[in-house]
């Protein structure tokens, strides 16, 4: 590949990647307006799952979500982690449910 060609390639990646991100960002909105409020590292980890399965799949975590509004974060990590998705994703879902937590 030329210099601009691999270029053209990443400026193309990165567009995708802006908008895959920002539909992550606007799934986890399913959080509320709070979302906007929590920590980052907890935000990021609502948009890393939101951005892995899907913003109806999300919303389907309605202990987690309970979990989060009564803002009890380690009850959230432990229904991140008990589900199908922890089960395929494995080491990713351990790290979410530590970023969830707070560690």
């Amino acid at each position: 590949l030329s210099a601009c060609a691999s270029c053209q390639r990443q400026c193309q990646c990165g567009g995708a990647r802006r908008r895959d991100l920002g539909f992550a960002a606007a799934c986890a909105d399913i959080f509320g307006p709070s979302f906007a409020h929590l920590p980052a590292t907890r935000r990021h980890a609502l948009i890393s799952m939101a951005f892995n399965m899907g913003g109806p799949r999300l919303a389907g975590f309605r202990r987690m979500r309970a979990a989060i509004a009564a803002n009890d974060w380690t009850a959230a990590a432990a229904e991140a982690l008990d589900s199908r998705w922890a089960a395929q994703t494995g080491r990713r879902a351990q790290h979410i449910a530590r970023m969830l937590r707070g560690f």
